[in-house]
């Protein structure tokens, strides 16, 4: 929220568009606030029970033949995996690295060498993808649950944030929050008030009469050609440029080259 204070929404997905239904989708908020964190709580409490279940499974005997079994056959693949990441590093770093180029800028030496190696590399790095998509499933159902209670962050990747209900209650409730308790928005509202008040509390200290022969004089020197309209024996119209008064009753007004207005 103080990052939208300071009108930053980069973080906001650009696929929630600003409507008028956010002020009922953000009265949600509070609620499935409350949901997501209930049912994170019975989530992680399942899977520590999970984690427990399985280490606690380890004194069994029969069991731990079975993991070190496990893990001698697969030792190899993971040896295999290893070297073969090792290798990657290892040639980006010397054979295909162009030494006329820093680190930080993306150059290829010996591009034929680099298209052989890419060609083999497919059939290599095959297993590996295929471990590699049981770990991604796994890292993103533990990061899923961990960031279950966290309403303020999506577990929809980018582009599918809209699908996320809790998620878009929140930046509904952003929404509304800045639209009416904007501190900096409130301040420079209550300013103004503060002035158009004042303006209108301002009382004029003399009669009415006077007033009224105040805005006559000064409207017949700002507006000469008026004079002729009036009733005989009225103001007369003096001349702006040259400077001049104007006597009405006890009024007189003095006009300078200027334009400047003394009250005699």
């Amino acid at each position: 929220m103080l990052r939208m204070f300071k009108g930053d929404k980069s973080f906001i997905p650009r696929t929630i568009s600003v409507s008028q239904f956010m002020i009922g989708k953000g009265l949600r908020y509070h609620s499935f606030q409350i949901g997501y964190f209930l049912w994170g709580y019975l989530l992680l409490l399942f899977l520590f029970w999970v984690i427990f279940m399985v280490f606690y499974s380890l004194s069994f005997r029969i069991v731990r033949d079975w993991v070190v079994g496990w893990l001698g056959e697969g030792g190899v693949l993971m040896a295999v995996a290893l070297l073969t990441y090792l290798c990657l590093l290892i040639t980006a770093a010397t054979i295909f690295r162009d030494y006329d180029f820093p680190k930080n800028a993306i150059s290829i030496n010996n591009r034929n060498v680099y298209l052989v190696f890419s060609y083999f590399w497919f059939f290599v790095g095959l297993p590996m993808g295929v471990f590699s998509a049981i770990s991604r499933i796994l890292r993103t159902m533990a990061v899923g649950a961990l960031m279950l209670p966290r309403i303020d962050h999506s577990v929809m990747p980018d582009g599918f944030q809209r699908f996320d209900r809790g998620f878009n209650a929140y930046i509904c409730y952003l929404h509304v929050q800045i639209a009416y308790r904007n501190p900096v928005l409130r301040v420079f509202c209550q300013i103004l008030s503060d002035g158009t008040r004042q303006n209108r509390e301002r009382k004029w200290t003399c009669s009415a009469q006077a007033r009224a022969r105040w805005f006559l004089a000064l409207t017949l020197v700002r507006n000469p050609q008026l004079a002729s309209d009036r009733k005989p024996g009225g103001v007369e119209a003096p001349q702006p440029v040259q400077g001049g008064c104007v006597k009405h009753g006890d009024v007189k007004i003095e006009v300078g080259r200027y334009g400047l207005i003394q009250d005699k």
